[in-house]
């Protein structure tokens, strides 16, 4: 079996700002963002999932539109490099 002697990358960013979340880091800010479906969500997590709440927005009238039934609230903890926006990179990309 070969053996791996070079260290693995970073991970997605999900994952880092939840490690950094376990290890202490100080909290940077907090995100929401809406997500949208054309299912009907009829529950809420808002525990459980480190740094990431997912809360329940069900409209009172129900329709047939693609509206934001889910907010994704997210605390912000990880740290280092900033992400360069100019372009394209999928170093971290996880395929989800």
């Amino acid at each position: 079996m070969e053996t791996i002697t070079q260290p693995l990358g970073r991970g997605a960013f999900s994952w880092e700002n939840w490690k950094a979340e376990l290890t202490g880091e100080a909290l940077k800010g907090t995100y929401e963002y809406p997500l949208f479906t054309d299912t009907r969500i009829t529950g809420e997590m808002s525990s459980g999932l480190g740094p990431y709440q997912l809360f329940n927005a069900v409209p009172t009238v129900q329709t047939d539109l693609l509206l934001p039934y889910i907010v994704l609230r997210m605390e912000y903890y990880a740290s280092g490099d900033e992400e360069d926006w100019s372009r394209t990179n999928v170093e971290r990309y996880h395929g989800g």
